[in-house]
């Protein structure tokens, strides 16, 4: 039988809503283009980089409200599908003038992409230079979703790169066990030397840390230091205890906070795709879920996809933990989801009943990504407006929970290109229904206005398959799984 190591809260369908951190967000005044990252200027007080998704880095200021073009990888980056330019970091040590990015291309030997992880150097001015590009990695891309594309350095100096599980649904290529892949992984490296690959005997940029834990392994790449993930989108190290937090992506029906403490000596190995948060994934045809002697690590916690008095989403966006000016924020992990107006705060040191709770009235939608000031001020993107808001703990917004989801009535279902809601009788403001894929990608959103008793939908050329459709009115919030025919 299967191991699993529990090491938190499971939200099944119990999680509470206690009493919620005070919390504003107040929207800086720039917008971005598909923001997917966002990076404090190691030197500067008040200079961010937002990094967006079609290639390019913009310099903020925040104190004078400018924007700059800072890099431009737009001709390299193949931004489709979950590719682009997903992440960045500085080298950690204050004289260093090295700039590291996550980006994908297009690959030369398929239709699909490479994550590419490269380094630029930077000028006396702090700018990089395009033409000092060095690529450290790149990994083939079996598919063009679940590419990760974070890059954090933890506090031992090393640098954190988690992947993908190479895209598909369900890990159809198995990489998430795989020991022989570094897909479905978080990497650790050393940036400051040069090290030799085993298999080819060629030089590359980086070098395998001596106490990596798969380092001697016969048949575990040395780069790995923990494995089982789907899509980790984002991770973070507490800037304070040194704690790694992950967010990983799930399936059909749960999403997952993964927890390192400080310290750890890595081999971790979270479980995608023989478990899908606490839960066995059904759909696993891994190879590797049989092995009766594999020990899996839990969750800190997940939470569902659909029901749970609103404390669901279907797609994680990782955070950090907050150790910014905010007194009452102070040790909450805060992340979020991209396909639900959500914004989780998390604290382990809580009675259980206390450690979860969610804020669904802020104006987040689509959040894409976090990123920590110099200061420790955290900041928090808005994918499709491009907004980038500053979250403080001063505010007096409500703090009501969300209701409780409706389930909703559509028909025929399953639908071909056409498809049919009934409008709850208490969903009275203006309407929006949004249609999200099984891995929890958004692929149609639309409004509607006040007072409709039915929709209409006239459904795009949709991949076969099973569909969530979700109506929004206000803090109303109704439901639907669709099966799609042709």
């Amino acid at each position: 039988m299967l191991q699993y190591l529990s090491a938190g809260v499971f939200c099944l369908l119990t999680c509470t809503l206690s009493a919620q951190p005070t919390v504003r967000l107040l929207p800086l005044a720039e917008q971005f283009n598909a923001p997917t990252d966002i990076v404090a200027d190691p030197r500067t007080d008040g200079q961010l980089y937002i990094v967006e998704k079609e290639g390019r880095v913009q310099a903020l200021d925040t104190i004078g409200g400018t924007k700059t073009l800072w890099l431009d990888l737009s001709e390299s980056v193949d931004d489709r599908s979950e590719g682009g330019l997903l992440g960045m970091a500085f080298h950690p040590e204050p004289d260093s003038a090295y700039v590291y990015v996550n980006y994908t291309q297009p690959s030369q030997l398929s239709r699909h992409l490479v994550t590419t992880v490269a380094r630029f150097s930077l000028g006396v001015d702090g700018s990089p230079n395009p033409a000092s590009q060095q690529i450290l990695l790149a990994i083939e891309q079996p598919a063009t979703n679940h590419n990760a594309g974070d890059l954090a350095f933890g506090p031992d100096g090393y640098l954190y790169i988690p992947t993908g599980d190479g895209g598909g649904g369900g890990d159809p290529f198995d990489n998430g066990q795989d020991p022989s892949s570094l897909l479905g992984k978080i990497l650790r490296v050393d940036v400051d030397k040069q090290g030799v690959d085993p298999t080819t005997s060629e030089p590359r940029k980086y070098a395998v840390p001596t106490d990596n834990p798969f380092v001697g392994s016969e048949d575990t790449l040395a780069e790995i230091w923990s494995l089982g993930l789907r899509n980790p989108w984002r991770i973070s190290f507490d800037r304070q205890t040194g704690d790694l937090w992950i967010g990983d992506v799930g399936q059909n029906e749960r999403e997952e906070v993964d927890f390192q403490a400080a310290g750890s000596t890595g081999g971790q190995n979270y479980g995608w795709n023989c478990r899908e948060g606490f839960s066995t994934y059904s759909g696993s045809t891994d190879r590797y879920c049989g092995d009766t002697e594999k020990t899996f690590n839990a969750p800190e916690l997940d939470y569902p996809h659909r029901g749970n008095d609103g404390v669901n989403g279907a797609s994680i966006t990782g955070g950090f933990v907050y150790r910014g000016p905010a007194a009452n924020l102070q040790g909450y992990y805060i992340f979020a989801d991209f396909a639900a107006p959500r914004l989780f705060f998390y604290r382990a040191d809580l009675a259980e009943e206390d450690r979860l709770t969610v804020r669904s009235d802020l104006p987040l939608q689509s959040t894409s990504t976090f990123g920590e000031g110099r200061d420790g001020k955290l900041f928090v993107a808005h994918f499709r407006s491009g907004t980038i808001y500053l979250i403080t703990g001063d505010g007096t917004t409500p703090t009501t929970a969300p209701a409780r989801t409706t389930t909703l009535a559509v028909y025929p279902n399953p639908a071909r290109e056409h498809l049919r809601i009934d409008v709850p009788t208490d969903f009275t403001d203006r309407l929006r229904v949004v249609l999200y894929a099984a891995d929890g990608r958004e692929v149609m959103s639309q409004l509607y206005p006040a007072g409709s008793q039915q929709i209409e939908l006239s459904l795009p050329n949709l991949v076969p398959g099973a569909y969530t459709i979700e109506l929004t009115a206000g803090k109303r919030r109704g439901t639907a799984r669709l099966t799609v025919q042709h």
